[in-house]
């Protein structure tokens, strides 16, 4: 497309002016080469957006303020340009559900992460060593009334892991984020963020570990250890964490 060129549709539009992040070959390349991550800031496209509101937004998104209404509708259309790039018939449309997940199309998992900036989704085929998929990006940019507000979210030996760390208190508060949209489908059980902890940060694979201090099923036990990659870009930070079966 020639760059003076408008967008044909919402679905070209999304793929050119979106970041999408795919996750579908970490099961073969656990190191992360297979990242695809466009990093392109959200256009403001009311032409757009509208006629994609009464699919999207339900009661509860149609009472938040504009700008969340825009990133949540711009998630829902990303997911959608991503999955027809996976060859996913437009007829396997999925729609958010009452505990305000997306019900994706049979055999296929996903993710989906917005700031005011930029949305990441994440899909990947559902086997029994890929069960659940969880991703979060948060605006790096903080101010320190958020910051203190982040680091509520952590225990005293959390929050001195995260002190040695650049960006330390969002990586943790992004892991967790990402470990709770991973686990919650899985066993649709509410869990704090004080009932895991982030255990390690390694700085020079940018992955993390978070330990579990409760049992959420008999395959998530107490103590459990589950791992998770971050990337820092364009201000931000995107973590990313899979579950499958042992």
């Amino acid at each position: 497309m020639h760059p003076s060129q408008q967008p044909a549709d919402d679905e070209q539009m999304i793929r050119d002016r979106t970041s999408l992040l795919h996750l579908a070959k970490l099961i073969e390349s656990p190191d992360l080469p297979w990242v695809d991550l466009r990093q392109i800031a959200l256009v403001k496209r009311p032409d757009r957006i509208d006629a994609a509101r009464a699919l999207y937004c339900g009661p509860e998104i149609e009472r938040a303020i504009p700008a969340r209404q825009y990133e949540f509708i711009v998630g829902r259309l990303a997911a959608e340009s991503l999955l027809a790039e996976l060859g996913l018939s437009a007829s396997q449309r999925w729609v958010p559900s009452k505990a305000r997940r997306p019900v994706w199309p049979a055999g296929v998992l996903g993710s989906v992460s917005h700031s005011e900036k930029i949305v990441c989704v994440a899909i990947g085929p559902r086997m029994q060593a890929l069960q659940s998929i969880g991703i979060d990006v948060e605006y790096l940019i903080q101010s320190p009334e958020t910051i203190k507000a982040i680091e509520m979210c952590f225990r005293k030996e959390e929050l001195q892991l995260l002190a040695s760390v650049k960006h330390g208190a969002l990586i943790g508060f992004s892991a967790k984020e990402a470990l709770f949209k991973c686990l919650n489908p899985l066993f649709d059980k509410y869990f704090d963020f004080l009932d895991a902890k982030v255990a390690s940060i390694d700085v020079s694979n940018q992955t993390f570990e978070i330990e579990l201090l409760i049992a959420l099923s008999p395959q998530l036990a107490k103590s459990t250890i589950i791992p998770g990659h971050y990337r820092l870009f364009a201000e931000h930070v995107w973590t990313g964490i899979l579950w499958g079966a042992s």
